[in-house]
């Protein structure tokens, strides 16, 4: 055997270490992967409330729900619903995080008010939030108006 073949087994032999190092890297990160996704819901624990129900003409009503999140990107969330009555889904008119909520006072001083102007014509206030994902301007005919006193955010 010469030089040339004891150098060609020694690469072999490295590429098989390397290959090997990589499978058992890949495999523990699998399953480090898959105990995060199987406790995920464990890590983060949310809580949803409804706070009112704003009746309105016609066969619309407004619903307005508050969720705290604790844990891994934990958040506190106002999200309002315009729905028809009799329905268990509607659409999402305005949702937005609290701007510094203090879960002791049980979140009723950040209550956005929401109010019918006329049949097609809702109105919704609210002092300080600290982000805004969902902020319609028209849902199912109705048109929204927006009062928010400031948009802080985090």
């Amino acid at each position: 055997m010469g030089r040339r073949d004891e150098r060609c087994i020694q690469v072999r032999l490295g590429m098989k270490k390397i290959l090997i190092a990589a499978a058992i890297g890949s495999a523990a990160i699998l399953f480090i992967g898959m105990k995060f996704y199987h406790y995920a819901d464990e890590m983060e624990e949310c809580q949803k409330r409804y706070v009112g129900l704003i009746p309105g003409p016609k066969d619309l009503d407004v619903n307005i729900s508050e969720e705290f999140c604790w844990g891994i990107g934990g958040s506190d969330a106002i999200e309002i619903v315009l729905f028809r009555k009799n329905e268990h889904r509607g659409d999402i008119i305005f949702s937005y995080g609290r701007k510094d909520f203090d879960k002791s006072r049980g979140g009723k001083d950040d209550i956005p008010h929401v109010a019918w102007i006329d049949p097609n014509h809702i109105r919704i206030a609210v002092d300080a939030v600290s982000d805004i994902p969902i902020q319609q301007s028209k849902v199912r005919g109705v048109n929204v108006e927006y009062r928010i006193g400031s948009v802080e955010y985090r």
